[in-house]
């Protein structure tokens, strides 16, 4: 019970200190930024210098989308690249098994061929 006491003598001393405006419709400031902006000295050269930081932005914005588009067509580049290298190694490789089929189909032939005349002979 001892220790009671002095906290709600501190929590009643707090909420004396702290108080509370029921009204709360005093306005400390209000301030009109156009009124303030146009106030200051050197206004026109601000403007010019937000416009100047807005046009290179937007061409900040212009470049990027270039430069998207660029890697993109890079990109794209590079897999026809890698389609073509396959292609060309698919294409010496089916050339190859051809050149391999007419080889053996002529051995076929040849072999066809004397047994005929074999044949015949007989």
């Amino acid at each position: 019970m001892r220790w009671l006491t002095p906290i709600i003598l501190i929590v009643v001393l707090l909420t004396a200190a702290c108080g509370h405006d029921p009204g709360g419709k005093d306005k400390i400031a209000v301030i009109d930024w156009d009124k303030a902006f146009s106030a200051h000295p050197k206004q026109t050269v601000l403007k010019q210098g937000e416009a100047e930081l807005q046009k290179l932005l937007r061409y900040r914005e212009e470049q990027a989308e270039i430069a998207k588009t660029q890697i993109a067509g890079l990109t794209r580049l590079q897999q026809l690249k890698q389609n073509s290298k396959a292609n060309f190694m698919d294409a010496g490789f089916q050339t190859q098994m051809y050149a391999a089929e007419a080889k053996e189909r002529k051995k076929l032939l040849d072999a066809y061929d004397a047994a005929v005349k074999e044949a015949d002979a007989a």
